[in-house]
């Protein structure tokens, strides 16, 4: 009897255990940012002028569009997706001046955060209370030229717009995961584009992509070991754009896509999890050029660029410039 007693109390302590090694991985699989939440995109035809933004499933299914916005061939609305998976801030305007502003992940409570004319690249600070933005500095030394600074502000839109850039070169980035960072685009030296870093206050810029690349910042992995970028910012259709992945320190480069024919693929964002990939391309478009950019598709891929796979066809097309086809990858709300 005393041995029956022994063996029902190993078996209820060793069930005890089973049943906390399964709360704690389900509690883990419930809180971790996994490759969910919603993939925002922007759909439209600069023929018509009219430009909307999207949400998606991960797979491309339950398309849902959450703006109805002014036709007025607004191309570059650039959607970034809240760390809480719950808002999108983007930038709209008449061109060529545009603004601020933000909606909620379901298409409510449309809000503008800006009125000057001058604001658009806008990305969320990681713990949500800033947003970092490329504000245009105009007729610069009254020589008619204008170029973007990148600029902070609160989440909100309030209180004062700090510049960490300088005016005589363009220049848009974001925040690193740690935001102790910002992985920026700049035209410094004179250079058609090229992918530099520096601390959050503005000091110590670096440039981490030789000029020949025109390289150009897209993402940062979750883990902020990985910078997203492309090939051949600034330039024409007749160059093909392609995705790399390098090291915050510009080691590393590596080439992600490759198609054997002219292609544009770009706007490249990690999912939540930092596994995928999502990219627009008009690789498999019939009217892309020399001349002109294609229309865009979207595909996802794995981290290393295999797997590559469409999940929605003919989202936008913008021959002149390709500027349109930008999308973003969020968490779950």
């Amino acid at each position: 009897m005393q041995a029956k007693r022994k063996v029902y109390a190993l078996l209820f302590v060793s069930a005890a255990i089973i049943v906390c090694l399964l709360t704690v991985v389900l509690r883990v699989a419930a809180s971790a940012p996994g490759q969910g939440g919603k993939i925002v995109f922007e759909n439209g035809d600069s023929a018509t002028g009219s430009f909307q933004l999207f949400t998606m499933n991960p797979d491309g299914t339950n398309k849902v569009q959450i703006t109805n916005l002014p036709a007025n061939n607004f191309e570059s609305l650039l959607p970034n997706i809240s760390p809480d998976g719950q808002r999108v801030i983007f930038c709209f305007g008449t061109p060529p001046m545009a603004d601020l502003y933000v909606v909620n992940i379901d298409g409510t409570g449309l809000a503008q955060l800006t009125n000057d004319g001058l604001s658009c690249f806008p990305r969320w600070s990681p713990d949500g209370t800033q947003i970092i933005f490329a504000h245009l500095a105009l007729n610069i030394n009254n020589s008619g030229i204008s170029n973007n600074v990148v600029a902070t502000m609160h989440a909100n839109g309030t209180g004062t717009t700090l510049s960490l850039t300088s005016d005589l070169w363009d220049s848009i980035g974001f925040f690193t995961p740690d935001e102790r960072h910002v992985v920026f685009y700049s035209q410094a030296g004179g250079l058609i584009a090229a992918v530099w870093i520096m601390d959050a206050n503005g000091a110590n810029k670096r440039q981490l992509t030789p000029a020949a690349m025109e390289g150009f910042p897209d993402d940062i992995s979750p883990d902020g070991q990985h910078i997203l970028l492309g090939n051949h910012g600034n330039s024409g259709p007749a160059l093909t754009n392609d995705i790399f992945v390098m090291n915050p320190d510009g080691t590393g480069l590596t080439q992600l896509t490759h198609y054997p024919t002219l292609h544009h693929d770009g706007s490249g964002s990690y999912s939540p999890d930092g596994t995928k990939i999502v990219f627009s391309s008009d690789r498999l478009s019939a009217d892309v050029s020399a001349t002109t950019f294609g229309t865009y598709d979207i595909f996802t891929m794995d981290a290393d660029g295999s797997n590559v796979t469409r999940i929605a066809t003919a989202v936008a097309s913008c021959p002149q410039d390709g500027n349109c086809p930008n999308v973003t990858w969020g968490p779950k709300p």
